[in-house]
C-alpha cells in the first residue's frame, strides 16, 4: 500500500505525470502492486487527501518550486538513502527559496516515532550538507493530506555538529 502510494505521487509529479489523469495513475499502482478493493479505495483516499491537501499543494505544483525530485539518492556520512521527495519551494521577496526534504508516512502521527524522526533528521542533514547556508525543512506528509513539519521538532532532538 505504502509503495503504491509512492508510485503515483511520484508519476503524478514527475515529467510526464500530468499526461495521464489522477485515476489512471493510481489504477496502475494498484494493478502493479496487486491491491485489492479495500486498499485500492485506501490508496485512493489517501491520495485525494495529499494533492487535495493546501498544505500539501504547493509541493506538488511546478509553478511553486525552483527544482523538484522523487525518490532522490543521496549518500552522507557513509549511509545510503532515498528521499521520498526533496524540493526547492520558491521564495518571495521575503522569504528565501527553501529546500524541503519530505517523506510519505500513511501513519497519521509519524513524528511520535523516534525511528521516523532520526531517519528525517539523516535525510535534512544530507541535504544540509550539499546545501550549506541555505534553508532546508523537512516535513513527513501522510496518508490523511496533513504535511507535519518537523523542522523545530529534529532540531530540538538532534546534535547537527557531531
Amino acid at each position: 500500500m505504502g509503495e503504491a502510494l509512492h508510485r503515483v505521487l511520484e508519476w503524478h509529479s514527475g515529467p510526464q505525470g500530468r499526461q495521464h489523469t489522477l485515476e489512471r495513475l493510481m489504477a496502475a499502482a494498484a494493478q502493479m502492486y496487486g491491491l485489492d478493493a479495500r486498499r485500492d479505495e485506501r490508496l485512493q483516499r489517501s491520495v485525494k487527501a495529499i494533492l487535495g491537501s493546501a498544505a500539501c499543494a504547493p509541493f506538488f505544483d511546478p509553478a511553486s518550486l525552483r527544482w523538484q525530485g522523487n525518490e532522490v539518492p543521496l549518500s552522507w556520512r557513509e549511509l545510503d538513502m532515498r528521499l521520498d521527495r526533496l524540493v526547492c519551494l520558491r521564495g518571495d521577496g521575503a522569504v528565501p527559496d527553501t529546500w524541503w526534504v519530505l517523506d510519505y508516512k500513511l501513519h497519521p502521527a509519524p513524528q511520535n516515532n523516534q525511528e521516523y524522526v532520526s531517519q528525517l533528521w539523516r535525510y535534512r542533514e544530507a541535504v544540509r550538507a550539499l546545501q550549506p547556508g541555505e534553508p532546508v525543512r523537512c516535513a513527513f506528509i501522510t496518508g490523511q493530506g496533513r504535511l507535519i513539519d518537523c523542522t523545530e521538532q529534529v532540531a530540538d532532538r538532534f546534535d547537527f555538529e557531531s
